[in-house]
Order: structure tokens, then sequence, then C-alpha cells
């Protein structure tokens, strides 16, 4: 996974989560029936990245990417997986959580990383 640029420490295995989400035109929703109509526009991407644990320096390398307060867009690239090819897009971050650990041989882990970016 490549961060505005910068290669992070890719997800563990099964913990990347590429999700097409429909974007929904303006006429769309419930009618008077119940029943949901409308058109879609395109599709966006939400991606799920997870980590089981991560070294403190890898984690700030992630959050230094991904929390600056005046440039909320940035560039992340993988792997779309219906077709392959690189997914290069803007995305802003949605929900950050980890699990602060204690010091091991003095190195400080963070446990359970899960990151959501939601494309532009």
């Amino acid at each position: 996974m490549i961060i505005d640029g910068t290669k992070v420490k890719s997800p563990d295995i099964g913990g990347l989560q590429c999700t097409p989400t429909p974007l929904w035109a303006e006429n769309s929703g419930r009618a008077a029936g119940g029943k949901f109509t409308g058109d879609i526009i395109d599709y966006f991407w939400t991606i799920s990245a997870s980590w089981s644990r991560l070294k403190e320096s890898e984690l700030k390398l992630i959050l230094s990417k991904v929390k600056q307060k005046n440039k909320p867009f940035y560039s992340v690239q993988t792997i779309d997986p219906e077709t392959g090819t690189n997914i290069n897009e803007k995305f802003y971050t949605g929900s950050i959580s980890y699990v602060c650990e204690n010091e091991l041989a003095s190195v400080r882990y963070y446990t359970d990383v899960n990151l959501t970016f939601v494309q532009q």
C-alpha cells in the first residue's frame, strides 16, 4: 500500500477490504410505497485496512500521511480486486482505531490497527 507517495507496511493477509460503493443520483430514495428508486451515477471506493500489530514507527508513518489538518485528501495506491489493476485515487480518512500496547524489547507496539479510506 502506498499512501501519498510513501510505501507503508502492507495490511495483514485478509486485512484489506475494497468496497465499490454506489453513488446515487439526487432523485434516489424511498417512494411513498416504500420501494427504493433511483439511478446510480458512479461508484467510489471505500477501503478498510487492518494490521494485527504495528511498531510505533510504522503507525507514526501511516498517521503522518492520513492526519494532516491542512491536507485532508491524499493519494492511496493499492490493487483493484475486480480487475487486478492499480487503484490510484484521492481519499480521505474515515475511522482510525488502534489499541495501545506495552513496550516489548524497548519497542512500543500497537495492535488491532484499523483505518477506513473513502474516495474523494
